[in-house]
């Protein structure tokens, strides 16, 4: 009936070897990721010179080496914040993360927007909006338990959830609430008032919850020494004007956002792209300088390894970075002007490895069945032995093995949130933001559930939990006593002695007397009801 979700595939991100187009990575994210392949991206790369013997003021201060980088002591510590209960269960978890004061707000402006639309009906004409009435954080908790077990199964339509169809039929849809009702606070779902614009903020309609979540998800978690930084794709097709194309890629349209992670995948922050100009960062060239500046706020001067893709590094940006105590290292496009430029045009054969360092920088170019170029001012040059998927095993540069072992908490991440991705295709675009956070609060609760209880649980079995406490009960399966009138099914009775009738329990029950020849095949006492209008009046009562 409900589609089974295969087995998580491996999530390690495998450098492989620059060619002529400088295509940096064999890996393609489960959905969505991509670097450095949006149109808007791609016009920001052109404000860079590429790098060309005709490069005139170009000062070649670099040195034959392994590298000499500075010894930066890691100040943090990886740890859970809080003092979170080790026996917490797992709705406490998402408590702690959906406050009661983000639903509350929640609650507050969808009620605003419920009223509005219903003071409106007359004008609008609209049938629907006529059976509002206000919802509260209960009526909330059941609706997004209800979301999240859309996204746990995989069916055609929204309204198949609520099918009595037998090849559909899932019975706690509509025991936890109709899909009128359902549908109704989804058409009016707000996080705040929108007749409060904020013209210089393109994400002002989901701006409260961004926020709240991205606190919450910095403040429990003290990360250790490596992050991970790139990008993610919510997919979207509406119109947008932040909207991103992506080349190449199976779902080509969405919403860009730039995630900073652990090598784990837990998500550490998050900004959404909104176009050109949407930080302003003096002390940044590029937009991408820009991005991991902002990104990297709460991080900086402690220590950390910032591993990053070849949209995002340059010397410029490693020797700003290394200046406020924090180390990076990744691949590196080829054309970059401050590049060494002897080190990018030297042809150098299969296995070997060249390498030309400034200050703390160090590029290494290394060759297996292409040209790859990383940059890093953690490592000094050294090869270690590795084994690819077959077993064989081989030498590679430290800095690789290190960029793909770590680089890997972005597609993790992406992983996790798209195998249970709640939202629908036709719902506003700050919405589909809203269920994106909420599946990213969902993994990342995951995360801290395990390290703070000590437990191995998988996700499904995590959201499973939280999804049943949402629902205000620890069972779920439908009673036998089902009370929809559309789940019963009338039936001829059976003959007894010279007749085949029996009084009708909704006649009997005012005063009427009246036999009927059928009788109700669900209900386990069979009971006698007219076929219309006492089959369906009795159901509704009882």
């Amino acid at each position: 009936m409900a589609s089974q979700h295969p087995s998580m595939p491996s999530t390690s991100r495998e450098v492989t070897l620059y060619s002529e187009d400088d295509s940096d990575t064999s890996y393609e994210p489960s959905g969505d990721s991509e670097s450095d392949t949006s149109s808007d991206m791609d016009d920001e790369e052109s404000d860079e010179p590429s790098l060309s013997s005709g490069d005139e003021g170009y000062l070649d201060e670099w040195i034959d080496g392994d590298g000499s980088p500075p010894d930066l002591p890691f100040s943090g510590k990886e740890e859970v914040k809080g003092d979170i209960d080790p026996n917490i269960e797992p709705i406490g978890i998402f408590d702690l993360l959906f406050t009661e004061v983000l639903l509350t707000q929640i609650v507050r402006e969808t009620n605003r927007r419920g009223e509005q639309l219903f003071d409106e009906s007359e004008r609008r004409k609209t049938k629907r909006i006529l059976r509002w009435k206000e919802t509260d954080i209960e009526e909330l908790k059941k609706f997004l338990g209800l979301c999240l077990l859309i996204g746990n199964i995989k069916f055609p339509s929204l309204a198949s959830y609520w099918s009595t169809n037998p090849l559909y039929f899932h019975p706690v849809f509509g025991k936890i609430m109709s899909r009128n009702r359902f549908e109704l606070i989804l058409s009016v779902l707000r996080f705040v008032d929108h007749s409060n614009v904020n013209i210089n903020d393109k994400l002002f309609k989901i701006r409260p919850v961004i926020d709240e979540l991205i606190e919450k998800f910095n403040f429990y978690l003290s990360p250790g020494q490596n992050l991970s930084l790139d990008e993610a794709m919510i997919l979207w097709r509406g119109r947008l004007s932040f909207r991103q194309y992506v080349i190449g890629k199976r779902h080509k349209f969405g919403i860009k956002l730039y995630e900073l992670c652990t090598p784990e995948g837990y998500v550490l922050n998050v900004l959404v792209y909104t176009g050109k100009g949407m930080i302003i960062e003096p002390t940044a060239v590029r937009h991408s300088d820009a991005v991991v500046h902002k990104l990297l706020n709460n991080y900086i001067n402690k220590g950390h390894v910032v591993y990053m893709d070849r949209f995002y590094n340059s010397v410029e940006l490693a020797e700003k970075l290394i200046k406020d105590g924090t180390y990076i290292c990744g691949t590196i496009n080829m054309n970059r002007k401050s590049n060494p430029k002897d080190l990018v045009v030297k042809k150098i054969k299969k296995g070997t490895v060249a390498t030309k360092y400034k200050g703390p920088v160090l590029v290494t170019k290394w060759k297996d069945k292409r040209d790859v170029l990383m940059i890093s001012t953690k490592h000094r040059h050294e090869m270690v032995k590795t084994k690819n998927k077959r077993g064989v095993e081989k030498e590679k540069p430290k800095c690789i093995v290190d960029y793909n072992t770590n680089m890997s908490g972005i597609d993790r991440a992406d992983q996790m949130t798209s195998y249970y991705s709640t939202p629908r295709k036709t719902i506003k675009w700050y919405r589909k933001v809203f269920f994106h956070f909420l599946d990213i609060s969902l993994s990342n609760g995951h995360l801290l559930y395990q390290r703070v209880t000590g437990k191995k649980i998988d996700l499904l079995s995590f959201r499973n939990s939280i999804i049943n406490s949402l629902f205000g009960n620890s069972d779920n399966q439908p009673s036998r006593k089902r009370k929809r009138s559309e789940d019963h099914y009338p039936e001829p009775c059976p003959l007894t002695g010279k007749t085949a009738l029996k009084r009708c329990r909704e006649c009997h029950s005012k005063g009427v007397r009246k036999r009927s020849r059928y009788q109700c095949a669900s209900c386990e006492d069979n009971p006698g009801l007219c076929v219309y209008p006492c089959f369906m009046n009795w159901h509704k009562k009882n």
